[in-house]
């Protein structure tokens, strides 16, 4: 089983992707973590800044060193 985040989606689009998500018949819970939402935008800030720490899964620990 695997996990899906989608953030920041209201509207038109989050009704589509519900549809979707029934017509497939795939089980979805929506929540709201404000913790979730700040390390998102936090991210997202740091990527425009430039200042964004990729990790290389094949080199994990040279990449955060």
């Amino acid at each position: 089983m695997a996990e899906l985040i989608i953030a920041e989606t209201t509207g038109k689009k989050l009704k589509a992707l519900e549809a979707f998500l029934e017509a497939l018949d795939i089980t979805f819970k929506k929540s709201s973590s404000p913790v979730l939402d700040r390390k998102i935008q936090e991210a997202r800030a740091e990527k425009r800044a430039g200042t964004l720490k990729r990790v290389d899964p094949d080199n994990i620990w040279e990449s955060i060193s």
